[in-house]
């Protein structure tokens, strides 16, 4: 009986962590919202950008739309696009949280800065355990904005 109710208490405390791991929150630290990068390049900001706003148009369904911001005598875009997640874990409901992304375009280098927002319908903000999938994800758009930036276009 000892070791039926030692189990049984194991299994909730597993339950909780878990639990705790998958479901969204009210909040979230500035280390899982805000991830920043730098991207060296050899050109001109203006070639830069050019390059930049050609992969944006190709890898966003809806780029006019989620363009809030496109200066070129700044080097400047802020976009506001979206990111899918799962709550619940891998078998719960698909998510959508938009981010903000700002790129700023200088001679030989550009500033890329992501900041997670909360999920669009509910207002809470993605589970710990999809951070670092959605952070993959914005690694993946910072490896294909460089890539394009070196004329690597998909």
């Amino acid at each position: 009986m000892k070791r039926l109710i030692i189990a049984t208490f194991e299994i909730l405390v597993l339950c909780h962590l878990i639990g705790c791991a998958t479901a969204t929150r009210i909040s979230i630290d500035a280390e899982e919202a805000i991830y920043e990068y730098e991207i060296d390049h050899p050109m001109s900001a203006e070639d830069a950008f050019d390059r930049i706003e050609v992969w944006i148009a190709g890898n966003y369904n809806n780029a006019n739309e989620v363009t809030q911001l496109k200066r070129k005598e700044t080097g400047t875009f802020i976009l506001k696009p979206i990111v899918r997640y799962k709550a619940g874990g891998s078998l719960g409901a698909d998510q959508y949280a938009r981010y903000t992304f700002k790129i700023d375009v200088q001679d030989e280098k550009a500033y890329l800065r992501f900041e997670l927002g909360p999920e669009i319908s509910t207002g809470t903000y993605a589970p710990i355990s999809e951070i670092p999938k959605i952070r993959a994800n914005l690694e993946a758009i910072r490896d294909g904005i460089a890539a394009a930036i070196e004329g690597h276009f998909p």
